[in-house]
C-alpha cells in the first residue's frame, strides 16, 4: 500500500510539473559582443582622417571621418513558451567627402564571428574572419610606395566564380586598398 501512495504522489508531482507554465526557456536575452580580439584588428575611433589616391586620375581624396556609433542588431527564436532573443553587437563608423562616402561596420553575427564590412563606391566588401586567427595574405606588400606588414586580401564576396575585386586592410592602418570592379584602384596615402 505504501509503494501505491509513493507512486501516486510521484505521479501527481510529475504530472503538475509537466502542466507548469514555468516549463520551457521562458523568456532569455543573451548578448553577444564583438570580442575584443576583433575590436582591436579595425584600428578606426572615429574622427580620423582617410586620403586616398584615385590611382586611375591621380586625384587625391580626404574622407572624414564621422563619430563612430556602437549598437545592437536582433535575433530571435520562439516555440510555444520558450522566448529567447541574441543581441548582437555592432560598431560603424563612416568617412565622407562630397559624394563618396567609406561606410565600415564590424559586428558579431549568428556564427559567433565578428565580420568586417565596406561599403564604398556601391560596392560592399565582407571580410569574413578578420581576426588574429587569420593567416596573412601578404607578409609585407608596398601600396602607394609605402611598405605595409601582415596584409590581408579580401574578395567582395563568396561567390562563385570568385569576384576579381578586392580590399586590402591590416590591423594598424585599417584600409590600405581598393580594387573595385570597374578597374578603378584607390590606394592609402595617409591615415591621421
Amino acid at each position: 500500500m505504501k509503494s501505491k501512495i509513493i507512486f501516486i504522489i510521484l505521479f501527481i508531482s510529475f504530472a503538475m510539473t509537466m502542466c507548469s507554465k514555468d516549463r520551457g526557456c521562458g523568456n532569455t536575452i543573451r548578448y553577444e559582443n564583438i570580442p575584443q580580439t576583433y575590436l582591436k584588428n579595425v584600428p578606426y575611433v572615429g574622427g580620423e582622417i582617410l586620403t586616398f589616391l584615385h590611382v586611375n586620375t591621380g586625384d587625391t581624396v580626404r574622407f572624414n571621418g564621422e563619430p563612430n556609433w556602437t549598437g545592437y542588431s536582433n535575433s530571435t527564436f520562439d516555440k510555444s513558451d520558450c522566448h529567447f532573443e541574441t543581441k548582437h553587437q555592432g560598431r560603424g563608423i563612416a568617412y565622407v567627402h562630397a559624394d563618396k562616402k567609406i561606410v565600415i561596420n564590424q559586428r558579431n553575427t549568428n556564427n559567433y564571428v565578428a565580420t568586417f564590412e565596406v561599403d564604398f563606391e556601391n560596392e560592399y566588401f565582407i571580410t569574413g574572419d578578420f581576426s588574429d586567427n587569420r593567416i596573412f595574405d601578404y607578409d609585407s606588400i608596398i601600396i602607394a610606395n609605402r611598405l605595409y606588414y601582415n596584409v590581408f586580401r579580401f574578395n567582395i564576396d563568396a561567390s562563385f566564380p570568385p569576384t576579381n575585386y578586392f580590399i586590402y586592410c591590416n590591423s594598424k592602418y585599417g584600409i590600405l586598398k581598393f580594387e573595385l570592379a570597374s578597374g578603378e584602384t584607390w590606394e592609402l596615402i595617409n591615415n591621421k
